[in-house]
């Protein structure tokens, strides 16, 4: 991800309800260097537009998903599931063994694209996520 794709990545994310709604000053500290934290911002493109964004944090030997957000005309056709993939890749080249995130209850497409990559159900958070108050289901991979 870099500076001229955030107008794209911020669309996409303000056209998702499950999508996190971030400023743009957010999006700009996770494509910093040197900023003190370890993120990895990755864009997917297809006929050279902007169709999708992942944001991964990297602590130590964790990673956390933070956001994989598709545009709702992209969805289904594999562009989550690569953009998951090279994630996961990247954790791994930055040292990471595990990942983990949240997502909400309801959103079954995601959960399904985080079990078929390997994740695990390893609790739940009750009224996690606001507007609307849902529990978040916390999910786990060793890499």
């Amino acid at each position: 991800m870099a500076e001229g794709d955030l107008d794209a990545v911020m669309a996409i994310a303000a056209s998702l309800p499950t999508a996190p709604q971030w400023d743009r000053s957010a999006y700009e500290i996770a494509i910093r260097i040197g900023d003190g934290l370890r993120r990895i911002a990755l864009v997917g493109e297809h006929s050279g537009e902007v169709v999708g964004f992942a944001i991964v944090r990297v602590v130590a030997s964790l990673a956390e998903i933070e956001t994989i957000a598709v545009a709702a005309e992209a969805q289904g056709v594999g562009f989550g599931s690569r953009l998951l993939q090279a994630a996961l890749q990247e954790a791994r080249l930055a040292g990471a063994t595990g990942v983990e995130l949240e997502v909400r209850l309801s959103n079954e497409e995601a959960l399904r694209l985080y079990a078929r990559a390997g994740f695990l159900e390893v609790g739940r958070r009750g009224g996690y996520y606001r507007e609307p108050v849902e529990d978040a289901v916390l999910l786990r991979l060793a890499l």
